[in-house]
């Protein structure tokens, strides 16, 4: 399977149709995140935050009452009928997700849906079609592919400076911000398998996972997950109960390593087997990863251009996180993707991007059996 190009700034291939000004956006879901989401937008110089919804209209009007921008307090529905509004941001509750956002593209909106795109790979499929069919954007907030430090990371893999791949490591851990909605594996997961396929170019052929429940019997709150990209192994450990918040990637090649710490802020690149001091390839965002993906949003309404993180990127995260759970559930056991990757190369997609090659499963015989 071949790797995309060089990594880019986010950019794509272009509809046919562009509109002109900021893009008329209606947010839906005035929560915590829900608020950064608002003043992101805020910040945007091609956006403008025309009206704000939640299922408590308390909270929708506490929202709007903090924004410079004034937005309209509205109920749901009447947010998805208004005319005037081109753009609908879902930042609610992921079992929300599906009808939402489908509501949303049969009233013709172009949508951002926070992660996961939907709870099945079945669902995240339908909405892909529906807004390919549309020629409606679709975009997920996978907020991390947005942020300088990943983007270094790719395009140093991309240039061979670490040589072949042999594994790549990714943990999310802190403690506290337990949700019954989602355990682990949905909440915090989505954020590492993003960025793993994101590296790979490709998805994983393969997953298992093993989960544990420490706080509450059926949510799990730590989880290992192992995907199979054929010629490496990617490891994702996510947990809500250790003392101490690390967000780390390890990436270990034939020829050097690259650490990216999220919370130190830096990406350093090292050479095996040299006494040379690590290579600094990047310390700071200069940009806060979610002004940046949300003013990529309004570029893709504006413009047509194919999101960074589309329709096609969020099937496949679900499908992996689907195999990941059918995996705990088996204690453990490989759960192949082969078929549902089948599925999701079925959605409706304007064709490969120059910067990443078409979705299907890898070429390359596995190393699951070696070192799993």
């Amino acid at each position: 399977m071949p790797h995309p190009q060089a990594a880019t700034a986010p950019d794509a291939e272009r509809r046919d149709h562009q509109t002109s000004g900021p893009v008329r956006f209606g947010l839906i879901g005035c929560g915590q995140w829900g608020a950064n989401v608002a003043a992101a937008v805020e910040r945007s110089v091609g956006a403008r935050l025309s009206a704000v919804a939640d299922a408590s209209p308390e909270a929708a009007t506490r929202l709007a009452a903090r924004l410079t921008s004034a937005p309209k307090v509205l109920s749901p529905a009447d947010l998805l009928g208004n005319r005037q509004i081109e753009a609908v941001l879902i930042v609610t509750h992921a079992a929300s997700h599906f009808e939402l956002a489908m509501a949303a593209i049969s009233q013709g909106k172009h949508v951002f849906v926070e992660k996961p795109l939907a709870l099945s790979t079945t669902d995240s499929v339908a909405l892909t079609k529906a807004a390919a069919t549309a020629g409606l954007t679709l975009m997920v907030g996978h907020t991390f592919l947005y942020s300088e430090h990943v983007i270094d990371v790719e395009r140093a893999l991309r240039e061979g400076q670490v040589g072949e791949l042999r594994y790549v490591s990714l943990q999310r851990l802190a403690y506290g911000r337990f949700r019954d909605d989602a355990n682990v594996i949905w909440n915090l997961g989505p954020h590492d398998v993003s960025i793993l396929i994101r590296w790979a170019g490709r998805p994983p052929a393969a997953v298992r996972c093993v989960e544990y429940m420490f706080t509450r019997p059926t949510v799990s709150d730590l989880a290992f997950l192992t995907l199979d990209f054929g010629d490496f192994l990617g490891h994702v450990h996510v947990s809500c109960i250790d003392p101490e918040k690390v967000r780390r990637a390890t990436v270990a090649g034939t020829s050097g390593g690259i650490v990216y710490d999220d919370v130190d802020g830096a990406v350093r690149l090292h050479v095996n087997g040299s006494k040379v001091l690590p290579r600094t390839l990047s310390t700071a965002d200069r940009r806060p990863p979610l002004d940046t993906e949300l003013s990529h949003f309004a570029d893709c309404v504006r413009t047509g251009a194919r999101p960074r993180t589309d329709g096609i990127h969020g099937a496949i995260v679900v499908a992996v996180l689907e195999a990941a759970t059918a995996s705990a559930a088996l204690g453990g056991d490989w759960i192949d993707l082969t078929m549902t990757l089948g599925q999701v190369s079925s959605a409706t997609d304007p064709g490969p991007r120059p910067d990443r090659p078409a979705y299907g499963p890898s070429l390359v015989p596995s190393q699951r059996t070696a070192l799993a």
